[in-house]
């Protein structure tokens, strides 16, 4: 077998081709909050499809065989631009505060460099720990929550997914640095 063939046949699996969708989401769900401030539900219906469809990948790619190194980089990668996205215009609006965005920005920066330091090292991907996927259920929660007005709740789940995904990326760069 070739290693074209290889490669095709171990990363252009289902579970990666919903990954890959829910990457083409984000700039759905960005233009729609841009353009219709007044109807931000609309965003949430995308970020609901977006966060349904990140449920399920990981479930296909587990159960039947074919969680890939491509996957697992590119799964946290689509959630990370999707959520990233949809906060900076609701920083930009002053809907939340800019300072978690930055802190956010900060650590996702900081783990890429980690990231490329480890494969780089160890030629492997971190998966994702239950940490960075509560961060990320919490961050989801908060954002769909005032996406869809029930502003009261949002900034908790946004400022608790905030400190789990700094505590992730603690934990992920601890990782990167001894191997």
């Amino acid at each position: 077998m070739s290693k074209t063939t290889k490669f095709l046949r171990e990363n252009f699996t289902l579970p990666n081709l919903i990954t890959v969708f829910r990457l083409i989401l984000a700039p759905f769900a960005i233009y729609t909050m841009i353009a219709y401030p007044d109807r931000y539900w609309v965003a949430g219906m995308i970020l609901v499809v977006a966060g349904l469809s990140d449920v399920l990948d990981g479930h296909l790619a587990r159960s039947s065989g074919q969680v890939s190194t491509l996957g697992t980089m590119l799964d946290p990668v689509a959630d990370k631009i999707l959520m990233m996205g949809v906060l900076l215009v609701l920083a930009a609006r002053k809907e939340v505060n800019p300072l978690a965005i930055e802190l956010l920005i900060v650590k996702e920066l900081t783990l890429l460099l980690g990231g490329l330091m480890l494969w780089k090292k160890v030629k492997r991907a971190i998966p994702a720990s239950w940490i960075g996927k509560s961060a990320t259920v919490l961050l989801y929660i908060g954002v769909l929550s005032l996406l869809f007005g029930v502003k009261a709740i949002s900034g908790v789940f946004i400022y608790l997914g905030v400190g789990c995904s700094v505590i992730a990326g603690l934990h992920y760069l601890y990782l990167a640095i001894t191997g």
